[in-house]
């Protein structure tokens, strides 16, 4: 695979900006703006190409997680213009799976697990691919790795957030529990990100820490267990009554195909009362 060692991937950020702006048709521009400033901003706040965890103390991580937070919330709703700049990361700097990672992790993140969102990014990343491709600056072999990349993202970033959706439902309407086991008093709480270890017929069982103990099963609807795959990440708040553990509550789901390391997802950092 060949990128440029040239273009940085801000300017090929910028033109293909400017040029979609120019295209005529406002609201995809805006979308086109909207992508490509998250995706830098994931690059620039959570890739390996400029972020160490290992120099930020926890203090300065949570202030700095919820400073992005906010900004990516304004972001998304068009009230603020991008501060970041990519400074002289080139594009031969870039791989398939920083793409896929802002796509199946990063939006998912930042928009509650917004699918149409994963959907239309998607679709600016494969246009940026090709206005990529289309000026000599990635060659053939570079485009169809990327591309590939897109598309499996694209894919598992919605299969997750539908599932995400359904399991909110779930909670909602009491997980399924019947009235006998809702008079039970709760004895235990986990909540955090927990990695899901295994599927079997309807239930599943997670995994909260790395060495931890295994939490479930927990029943499910088959409808959305056949939306899950083993080494999915949930953000999520499970309680036990009696024998009987059930979901309390559901945030974003994130599929096992992702490359970001535990400590981002917070695992190893669960909450047992």
């Amino acid at each position: 695979m060949n990128l440029s060692t040239m273009m940085t991937v801000q300017d090929a950020i910028d033109q293909f900006d400017t040029a979609s702006m120019a295209g005529g048709d406002k609201a995809h521009g805006q979308e086109v703006e909207r992508c490509l400033d998250a995706f830098a901003a994931y690059l620039l706040h959570f890739s390996d190409l400029f972020h160490d965890e290992e120099d930020m103390d926890e203090e300065r991580m949570e202030e700095w997680e919820e400073s992005l937070g906010a900004y990516m919330e304004q972001l998304f709703e068009g009230d603020v213009e991008p501060p970041q700049d990519l400074g002289g990361l080139t594009l031969d700097q870039l791989d398939p799976e920083h793409v896929h990672d802002f796509l199946a992790w990063f939006i998912l993140r930042e928009t509650d697990g917004d699918q149409e969102a994963v959907q239309i990014c998607g679709g600016v990343m494969r246009e940026w691919i090709g206005y990529l491709a289309g000026r000599g600056w990635i060659d053939t072999a570079g485009k169809a790795a990327f591309l590939e990349s897109i598309a499996e993202a694209v894919e598992a970033g919605q299969r997750v957030a539908k599932a995400a959706r359904l399991l909110l439902r779930f909670v909602r309407m009491g997980s399924g529990m019947s009235e006998q086991v809702r008079r039970l008093p709760f004895s235990d709480f986990v909540e955090g990100h927990a990695r899901l270890h295994g599927i079997e017929g309807h239930a599943i069982t997670l995994r909260f820490a790395e060495d931890g103990p295994l939490i479930g099963p927990i029943d499910l609807p088959q409808e959305i267990v056949a939306l899950l795959r083993e080494g999915d990440v949930m953000d999520v708040e499970v309680g036990r009554r009696g024998e009987i553990w059930q979901m309390v509550d559901i945030g974003p789901v994130y599929p096992a195909s992702v490359h970001v390391e535990p400590e981002v997802f917070g695992i190893g950092d669960a909450d047992l009362d």
